[in-house]
């Protein structure tokens, strides 16, 4: 029905342990990214997506620079939270060996929506994933953002007239 891929800023490679359902049929995927430089390192790389395939929200867990971080499983909960499980590198070494303690991660239920923006020849089309958000715009970002009544994901505006500035605004 859709396909999707992760991959991070900057980072090099990864492996996904873990994928979860809910009720409503999002999907979360939770496993381990690498990425390569000075600060090399593993980190645990959680993704949502929407029933429909658009990606809802991801969160990265980093423990100490330079370590090792691996996410192992992913749990959707009776109230909507998404926990995440696996190990992370202490920075200690015992028998010559590499310590690791456990790492429990529970991301809230209340996903915040997201806008994704984008140019479409001379348009601009505006998708959100979660209907009780409405769209507001501002002439500056520092600006007074004012309702744009009746808009719905898609959302579509000509690409003409002074930059404009757009937010996401929970109901009142």
């Amino acid at each position: 029905m859709w396909t999707n891929r992760y991959g991070g800023p900057g980072l090099s490679g990864g492996m996904r342990t873990a994928v979860a359902v809910d009720s409503g049929g999002d999907t979360f995927v939770t496993g381990y990214l690498y990425s390569y430089g000075g600060d090399s390192n593993y980190e645990y790389a959680t993704v949502a997506y929407s029933n429909d395939g658009v990606l809802l929200w991801t969160n990265r867990y980093n423990g100490l620079a330079n370590g090792a971080d691996y996410a192992e499983r992913i749990a959707v909960a009776n109230d909507g939270s998404v926990i995440v499980m696996g190990y992370s590198w202490n920075g200690r070494l015992v028998s010559g060996y590499l310590s690791y303690d456990y790492v429990i991660i529970k991301y809230s239920s209340s996903v915040t929506p997201y806008l994704a923006i984008q140019q479409l020849d001379d348009q601009i089309v505006h998708n959100w994933t979660n209907s009780i958000f409405g769209l507001q715009i501002a002439p500056l970002i520092t600006g007074t953002f004012t309702n744009l009544f009746g808009a719905t994901s898609p959302y579509t505006k000509p690409l003409t007239g002074p930059q404009q500035y757009f937010r996401l605004a929970a109901p009142q």
